[in-house]
């Protein structure tokens, strides 16, 4: 197919002989041999020994001898699109090599006539016996700081000394040498022609006199610097008078606040004490009451709130003596558990046209979810004074709570 010594040897059914890459390249394009036109796949390739061993074995000069630079075999190529060759390269030299075709690859990988790239990247392709001659001048080449040690390109090095090194030495004004690393902390501290702030700078003195003239200027200058500080002590004399006076002002305003918040306090307190307190008014309807008196049960109004409380009216039926008793009561249903429960200044209302009943409730204190004492009214009563019309009773009743000064919470 490429009509060159044959390279690893393949062969079809038929005994056509082929280089590997040529025949690959060429059932990509065509599954038959290009001799015969037999049916062939790369997969029934027949690696060809003997005609390999006869290759191998011929005698050949090193490709880079030719002065045509043409191989007798395919040789390959080391230019690379893009890159150019190193002008100080020259011509391929001769190379006087000679031996077999298997001996040919590795001779090749230390051939001195053979064109590399550059290892530094610098796009120059010349003779790998040019290499070190082109280091020497390769832009791309390294090289180390001669003061700091840091690895840079030879071309940056001039740069890095004259800007950034931190251990060149660099001269200050007052001729001393110092590495660049110190020399600001040179001048600021030990350079001695380095103007600087007298001391008394801050008092008003405006001589900036070199840092080795100084003991001289603060001699020269005593007198004046004298003066200085007795004018800073009189100022602050008269700062600290004002600052004694505002101080004494302060004590006045804040004796005068202490007045206020107790007031305050008392005012405080007073509110507290009339938000401790809740009063409520209950209108209660109670039907069947003559199924509820016979069956003695016992039954409670709609919760309602009351401070920090949740409440209910109740109706209890008991067999006395002589007749059966109502009770009217309160019972704790929710809310919190604060307790005890004061309740005072209660009481309940039965009215009928041209008779009202009322009763208050005993001052009384309860805990959570109990019920608070009942007062009782005879069955008969109610009767009598047509209180239970239509078996319903319409209840009226008032009830203060006062949360307590001092409480406890209920645990299980």
């Amino acid at each position: 197919v490429c009509m060159h010594v044959l390279e690893r040897p393949q062969q079809c059914t038929n005994g056509h002989v082929f280089c590997q890459a040529c025949i690959t390249d060429w059932l990509q394009r065509k599954a038959e041999c290009p001799t015969c036109k037999c049916k062939l796949t790369a997969a029934s390739l027949v690696r060809n020994l003997v005609v390999e061993r006869l290759i191998l074995a011929l005698r050949l000069r090193c490709p880079e001898s030719r002065g045509d630079g043409e191989p007798p075999t395919k040789r390959p190529r080391t230019r690379q699109a893009g890159r150019s060759r190193d002008p100080g390269a020259g011509a391929p030299e001769a190379c006087a090599w000679e031996g077999t075709v298997g001996d040919l690859e590795r001779h090749r990988k230390q051939c001195l006539s053979v064109q590399v790239p550059c290892p530094e990247a610098c796009g120059a392709d010349l003779l790998r016996g040019q290499l070190e001659a082109h280091r020497a001048t390769c832009p791309k080449r390294k090289a180390q700081c001669p003061h700091c040690q840091t690895t840079l390109l030879a071309t940056q090095v001039s740069a890095h000394v004259a800007t950034t090194c931190p251990d060149v030495p660099v001269g200050c004004a007052c001729g001393q040498a110092r590495p660049r690393k110190t020399l600001k902390e040179h001048k600021a501290t030990e350079c001695p022609v380095r103007p600087v702030d007298c001391p008394y700078h801050a008092l008003g003195c405006t001589v900036r006199p070199k840092r080795e003239t100084l003991p001289q200027h603060l001699a020269d200058a005593a007198a004046a610097h004298a003066q200085l500080s007795i004018r800073e002590l009189q100022a602050l004399k008269d700062q600290i008078g004002g600052l004694v006076a505002k101080n004494t002002d302060l004590i006045r305003q804040n004796t005068h606040l202490r007045t206020s918040l107790q007031r305050l306090e008392m005012a405080v307190n007073d509110v507290k004490s009339k938000c401790d307190v809740e009063t409520i008014d209950i209108h209660w309807k109670v039907k069947k009451i003559a199924q509820i008196s016979r069956h003695r049960r016992t039954v409670c109004s709609e919760e309602f709130p009351i401070l920090d409380y949740r409440m209910c009216l109740y109706i209890e039926f008991c067999h006395g003596d002589d007749d059966d008793d109502m009770y009217i009561g309160f019972q704790h249903t929710g809310g919190s558990d604060w307790v005890p429960i004061n309740i005072s200044c209660s009481f309940f209302t039965l009215e009928t046209p041209g008779f009202t009943l009322k009763k208050e409730f005993h001052n009384t204190n309860i805990e959570a979810s109990h019920q608070g004492q009942g007062r009782g009214v005879q069955v008969a009563v109610l009767h009598e004074r047509n209180l239970c019309n239509d078996d319903q009773i319409e209840i009226d009743a008032t009830l203060c709570v006062h949360r307590p000064s001092s409480f406890s919470l209920k645990t299980s």
